[in-house]
């Protein structure tokens, strides 16, 4: 008889358990991630979940699974695999917590939303005074962040995809016109969007959110890079996606800084611009044959800065080439000696004089020569490769900036 009710015992535990792993429920828990006698409180937690998926078209899961690859690729590929085989809500948020880590994946329009409050629904769980109010805590302000907030971005909308937005008009026209088809052609020989982007504002928004924004929600290639110059905080910041990433490392990406920083604090904007675009050509032309500029592998001496130096001199005579051949098309201008000859004759009289100043003010802020940007570390290539990080649009981005 003992032998018997230890047999149903163990079955119960089994069906329970059962329940409790099943995927097709909101909460899912694996070894080691709960005792079965609290089933039914977790049951309460999975009904409020359904109720939610009903009523707000979000689908939200909890997964606790000791025996998950017990690293952040192994995470993230669970998450992965997960959130494929149960899209079908409107908005769909997976938190998945193994041993020593926990990833938050998502899918639907306001999935950035809370993938940019990912560290605070992790916090909100792990903080708690039990696990059951943990997940209760991380799925109800899942439901507050995505029915209370609608994000929209500070950075510009622009149509035509341009390769030269200068929003803090630094610019000629005749620069933009240059610099822009330099860019164009970069882009088209390495099929990748190559940008180069200015603005006296950040509305709000950090360097890094509006660079990447920028990019994101203007309908760029899903592999580029971009050069963001803030006039308002002296701050350059470049920020690449896809390939751009790949080919342009965090190292790379410094040693741009370094040779365009002194002619963006001396006002040489376009100067800067030039060596940015060739120097990216440089890295790129680089990692495409194989070699990869980063901590171990330098730059060759093809694309250092005497060659942007001769490369900028070829721009200037481009320049100066298109210009005299419009004058040339000018053949109806002829010298005229005589200023004279411009005036009709008694339409000129002079009934008062006087030298006024109205309404201008000039104001002068020395820039910041700091090193890096606030957030940023000195030193952004520690170890080599890039340094990756989630955008609003929910894009992989890497990227960081510093002051000029």
């Amino acid at each position: 008889m003992k032998k018997i009710l230890c047999i149903l015992f163990a079955m119960l535990l089994l069906g329970i358990g059962q329940q409790v792993n099943a995927e097709d429920g909101h909460i899912i828990m694996k070894d080691g991630g709960t005792d079965y006698s609290s089933y039914e409180t977790y049951q309460e937690l999975n009904e409020d979940l359904e109720r939610i998926e009903n009523e707000y078209d979000i689908a939200i899961y909890f997964i606790y699974d000791d025996s998950i690859e017990n690293s952040e690729n192994g995470v993230s590929s669970y998450a992965k695999d997960f959130l494929n085989r149960h899209q079908g809500a409107k908005n769909t948020v997976v938190m998945v917590v193994a041993k020593n880590y926990y990833t938050v994946k998502t899918d639907g329009p306001q999935g950035n939303l809370v993938s940019n409050e990912a560290r605070k629904l992790f916090e909100l769980y792990n903080n708690a005074s039990s696990r059951y109010d943990g997940i209760e805590a991380f799925y109800q302000y899942v439901v507050k962040i995505i029915n209370e907030e609608s994000y929209v971005s500070g950075a510009p909308r622009v149509s035509g995809k341009p390769r030269v937005y200068d929003g803090a008009g630094l610019l000629g026209s005749d620069e933009v016109s240059s610099l822009t088809r330099k860019l164009k052609d970069l882009s088209d020989r390495h099929d990748m969007d190559i940008l180069v982007l200015t603005s006296d504002s950040l509305n709000g928004m950090d360097t890094d959110n509006y660079a990447d924004d920028f990019y994101d929600y203007n309908g760029y290639k899903d592999d580029g890079v971009l050069l963001f110059i803030s006039m308002s905080t002296s701050e350059m910041y470049i920020s690449t996606k896809g390939r751009g990433t790949d080919y342009i490392t965090d190292y790379g990406i410094d040693y741009i800084f370094g040779q365009i920083s002194d002619d963006l604090s001396s006002d040489r904007f376009y100067d800067a611009f030039v060596k940015y675009a060739d120097l990216t050509d440089g890295l790129i032309r680089e990692a495409e044959s194989g070699n990869v500029v980063d901590v171990d592998s330098k730059p060759k001496k093809s694309f250092t800065a005497a060659n942007v130096g001769i490369s900028a001199i070829a721009g200037l005579i481009s320049s100066l080439i298109t210009a005299l051949v419009l004058k040339g098309q000018m053949r109806n201008v002829h010298y005229e000696r005589y200023a004279g000859n411009y005036v009709v004759s008694n339409s000129f009289h002079i009934t008062g004089m006087s030298d006024m100043l109205v309404n201008r003010h000039v104001s002068r802020t020395p820039r910041s020569r700091n090193n890096t940007s606030s957030g940023h570390n000195p030193t952004h290539y520690s170890g080599g490769g890039s340094h990756t990080h989630t955008s609003s649009s929910g894009s992989s981005h890497g990227g960081h900036g510093a002051h000029f």
